[in-house]
């Protein structure tokens, strides 16, 4: 029966499409994303039957698909209205910026109701592994209406120290804070995946499970998205993805109407140049899987008219000390204010971790006072240690030690700024003169570096920030600190 219902369900789907193109030229579409939608549904040619389906018939078949067919009469009938702009489709899909037309789909649909139960059952997988006496961190990626959240957080409740509900909008952050507050250990962030996270906030290795439903294909360019899910987890966290594999029309004339379904084909995404959607197959998720440095990839799908979906599961691989020295040993590492107490600090942690060739770069080439053993110490080992005379605010001077680096043969694999010139004194108290004075080694400096090096394959590019300047404590518990960046080793 389900499976004959969902086959009308596409019939009606296809009828909408093939009623939406009547006189619709793709010149009347305005926005790309919507030619990019109008293209797919021009290629589709809907099977013609001696009747026009209705919508009823389709719940007739099983009642269970209400939740599919109730978006469809909302969108379908004014998908021609939506390609040409006459309706915004954010009112077909959250009409007065209600979540009670997608919601469903989510929580109550057969599709969605089965592989939201294959998530917590991940899930309780994840919280048995780490054994009694830890509560686990989670972070859902794209939580979007909550409607995984809403299953997984009841079993999380006592297992879990913090669970980091995200997305890219506000909005639904808002709807979740109210929806979400019986659960005290439920936290609510910005987060866009398609950019390091580490670079919003968050630091790198604290999470023992990422969960991501019907988000990730939502992204220009799915390796990197892939990789800044690897970097939030720890070892032998797992990624919980939980996602179409199938394109279907259903999909396409609701979902598809947003420009995120077409990010891929916009950024011209290498994985899936030609597809006609977002959508991976499961032998494509495990490739890339594995390459983004993920271990064991086990795949949970259902039968018949359950095989358009599944719930991926990848175990972040053990992280090898050996293998982060060898990267540190390959090329050289440039430190501004490199005689600086801090710089020298830096320079012993990296010599301790494996790096070949330091260059530590100084306006004074003068070791500061008090750090005179730490240069020693770097001076006497076995690594490769030069400095230059190099002031990071003058452009001309940053360009000179880099043309001296190239033309002895030296690759720069890493920047480390920690250049600084200070003019302390409270804020009412400062003037141009000092602010241009601190502004040119710190960002002056950072931009030269970046100038000059744009072109480079760094594998870092860390700049160094202070705290000192804030007046207040920072209004954080230690406890809420772990998953958040260091302002202090913000790269």
């Amino acid at each position: 029966g389900s499976q004959v219902a969902y086959s009308l369900l596409e019939t009606l789907c296809q009828q909408c499409v093939r009623d939406a193109l009547q006189g619709l030229h793709e010149a009347a579409v305005p926005a790309w994303h919507h030619k990019l939608l109008h293209a797919w549904c021009a290629q589709q040619r809907p099977a013609l039957s001696g009747r026009t389906l209705r919508p009823d018939d389709v719940t007739a078949a099983k009642q269970g698909l209400w939740a599919e067919v109730q978006l469809v009469e909302r969108c379908g009938p004014r998908l021609a209205d939506a390609l040409v702009g006459t309706v915004l489709y954010q009112e077909l899909l959250f009409p007065g910026g209600s979540m009670e037309a997608v919601l469903p789909v989510y929580e109550q649909a057969v599709v969605g109701t089965f592989y939201n139960g294959c998530v917590v059952a991940a899930i309780e997988s994840v919280v048995a592994s780490v054994g009694a006496g830890r509560r686990i961190v989670a972070l859902e990626v794209g939580a979007g209406t909550g409607g995984t959240a809403s299953s997984v957080l009841p079993v999380l409740d006592g297992a879990c120290s913090r669970y980091v509900f995200t997305d890219v909008s506000d909005t639904f952050l808002r709807h979740a804070r109210e929806r979400f507050t019986a659960f005290s250990f439920v936290e609510y962030a910005l987060l866009n995946i398609d950019a390091d996270a580490c670079l919003q906030g968050f630091a790198p290795h604290q999470c023992d499970s990422i969960i991501a439903t019907n988000v990730l294909h939502a992204t220009p360019f799915i390796r990197n998205t892939l990789r800044h899910c690897e970097l939030l987890l720890c070892a032998g966290g797992v990624l919980v993805v939980n996602e179409a594999l199938n394109t279907a029309a259903f999909a396409q004339i609701s979902f598809g109407m947003t420009d995120g379904w077409w990010l891929f084909a916009e950024s011209g995404d290498v994985e899936r140049v030609g597809q006609e959607s977002p959508l991976l197959r499961w032998r494509q998720w495990q490739a890339l899987l594995a390459d983004s440095g993920f271990g064991r990839v086990h795949c949970t799908r259902g039968k018949t008219f359950l095989q358009g979906q599944a719930v991926l599961l990848a175990e972040a691989a053990p992280r090898s000390w050996a293998a982060s020295c060898v990267q540190l040993g390959d090329g050289a590492h440039w430190i501004s204010g490199g005689l600086g107490g801090l710089g020298l600090l830096t320079a012993r942690l990296l010599v301790e971790s494996g790096a070949g060739c330091l260059v530590l770069s100084s306006r004074s080439d003068r070791v500061v006072a008090g750090s005179e053993a730490d240069w020693a110490w770097l001076a006497g080992g076995g690594c490769d240690v030069r400095r230059i005379r190099s002031d990071a605010s003058d452009l001309g001077a940053v360009l000179a030690g880099m043309r001296c680096l190239c033309g002895g043969g030296l690759q720069v694999a890493g920047v480390f700024h920690a250049a600084h010139q200070l003019a302390d004194g409270a804020l009412a108290n400062q003037n141009s003169l000092n602010f241009r004075m601190t502004y040119g080694p710190k960002v002056h400096g950072a931009f030269w570096l970046h100038g000059a090096l744009w072109s480079s394959p760094l594998r870092f590019f860390n700049v160094f920030s202070s705290i000192a300047g804030l007046s207040t404590p920072l209004p954080l518990e230690p406890a809420s600190l772990p998953l958040l960046a260091s302002p202090a080793s913000a790269g």
